[in-house]
């Protein structure tokens, strides 16, 4: 049985795979009708081939964040199996989204100026995602700030006595002392 987190996942992401999935198709054709019509720009070519990371991310959103349902023939009803991936989450999924969102005011912007031209401005997703990415690959290397730190925690320098060694070790030597 499923719970109702689950079924609450289930119902938000095939509402919004539905909602993605009519704007992409509205904006898309919408904008595909009028290069073909009024031949701007005047290939239809690079327009359908841009429109590849759409339908790339738009599949695997689809994918893995569809509900997948099994028919119960005792109960007479759909059994929720798999809500999918929450579409809500950060992560890959929020990239997918922001590309196809990126994608459609490209579609516009070349309807609007008439130019392929545009098409350029898909070259800021794998730039961004390489800023991404740095980033959590810097992750793994030692800054130039952290090594003297680092050089500090070495075993074989000795390092300052913590106040509680110095303590014990003055105590220690009143001990002796008396």
């Amino acid at each position: 049985m499923a719970s109702s987190s689950s079924k609450k996942i289930a119902q938000t992401n095939k509402q919004k795979l539905y909602e993605l999935h009519s704007i992409s198709a509205t904006v898309v054709l919408l904008c595909a009708a009028i290069v073909w019509f009024f031949k701007r720009p005047s290939s239809i070519k690079p327009f359908l081939f841009f429109q590849l990371p759409l339908i790339g991310c738009q599949y695997v959103i689809e994918s893995s964040c569809r509900p997948k349902y099994k028919y119960d023939s005792v109960g007479d009803y759909d059994k929720l199996v798999s809500s999918g991936h929450d579409m809500n989450q950060s992560g890959l999924t929020e990239y997918m989204t922001d590309v196809i969102y990126f994608t459609w005011i490209l579609d516009i912007t070349v309807v609007a100026l008439g130019s392929n031209k545009v098409w350029y401005l898909l070259l800021i997703i794998p730039g961004y995602a390489a800023f991404k990415l740095s980033g959590f690959i810097k992750g793994f290397f030692p800054s130039k700030q952290q090594q003297p730190e680092q050089a500090s925690l070495d075993p074989q320098k000795p390092e300052g006595k913590s106040k509680r060694q110095q303590k014990l070790e003055k105590n220690g030597r009143r001990k002796i002392l008396r």
